[in-house]
C-alpha cells in the first residue's frame, strides 16, 4: 500500500508515501482519510501500531484501554487522476488483552518468520496472540515480574522489564487451526539468558528509571565486519 500510519488520539491518520511538493522547497506526504470516522471513534486512544510484514493490507492498533484492534486497509483509486485517492479501513476484530486493568497496550511486534503471530506487552504482561480468518487468540507468556517492551530474536523473544532486566525466551504455541478454532491459545515459554542492568541503571532511585522501554535486534551479517541487515 505504501502507506505511513499516525495514531492520533482515538483515531488513525493515513498518508501516502509518495512525497510531493506543495509549495517550493517543501515536501509533505499527502493525506488520504482517517479512520474511523469521527462518529465512530475507537474505545480510547490508539497508543501503537504495527503493520503485519505478512500482510501489508492489515494494521494492528493497541489502545490505551488494553484493547489490540485488527484492521483491514484498502486503497481506492481516486476520483481524478491528479489525487491520491483514499484509504478504507474496516475493523474485523478486537480484543482485550487486560480488561480488569484497562492499561495501555506498550509494545506490538510481529513474528519475523511466522504469519499470524505477534507479541504484545500490556499491564505489565507479555502475551502472544495468534489472528486469522474469524480468530484473535492470545496466550500470556514470559513471565517475570513486570514488563515494559519486547522484541522478537529471531524465533526467540525477548522481554525488557520494569527493573531494567532483559530476558530473552523461547516461545512455544500450538497455533490453532482457522477451520476448527479451539476456544484457547496453548502457549509455554522457556527462560533462555538474562542480561543484568549495568550497575547504575540497577542503582536508580525509581522503577521508572530502570525500565526497559524499548527493545530493537539486528543480525550482524558478519561480526567485526560493520554489516548488519534488520530481520525484525
Amino acid at each position: 500500500l505504501g502507506l505511513v500510519a499516525v495514531a492520533s488520539g482515538p483515531a488513525i491518520d493515513f498518508y501516502d508515501l509518495e512525497l510531493v511538493s506543495p509549495q517550493p522547497g517543501l515536501r509533505s506526504c499527502q493525506f488520504l482519510g482517517r479512520h474511523p470516522s469521527s462518529n465512530r471513534p475507537l474505545e480510547s486512544d490508539a497508543c501503537e501500531l504495527a503493520f503485519d510484514p505478512h500482510d501489508s493490507g492489515l494494521l494492528v492498533a493497541g489502545t490505551c484501554s488494553s484493547a489490540v484492534v485488527l484492521m483491514r486497509l484498502r486503497r481506492l483509486a481516486p476520483a481524478q487522476l491528479d489525487q491520491p485517492g483514499t484509504v478504507m479501513a474496516q475493523r474485523t476484530l478486537s480484543k482485550e488483552l487486560a480488561p480488569a486493568d484497562g492499561a495501555a497496550v506498550e509494545a506490538l511486534r510481529f513474528h519475523p518468520s511466522q504469519p499470524g503471530v505477534f507479541a504484545a506487552v500490556c499491564a505489565g504482561r507479555v502475551f502472544l496472540l495468534q489472528h486469522g480468518p474469524g480468530i484473535l487468540a492470545s496466550a500470556e507468556v514470559c513471565a517475570a515480574g513486570p514488563a515494559r517492551s519486547v522484541e522478537w530474536c529471531g524465533d526467540l523473544l525477548a522481554r525488557g522489564g520494569a527493573n531494567g532486566r532483559v530476558t530473552v525466551w523461547s516461545v512455544h504455541a500450538n497455533l490453532l487451526d482457522p477451520s476448527s478454532p479451539a476456544l484457547q491459545l496453548a502457549a509455554s515459554s522457556d527462560l533462555v539468558c538474562e542480561l543484568a542492568p549495568p550497575r547504575a541503571a540497577s542503582d536508580a532511585a525509581t522503577p521508572a528509571a530502570a525500565a526497559v522501554t524499548a527493545l530493537r535486534w539486528v543480525r550482524l551479517a558478519s561480526v567485526g565486519a560493520g554489516a548488519a541487515s534488520s530481520t525484525a
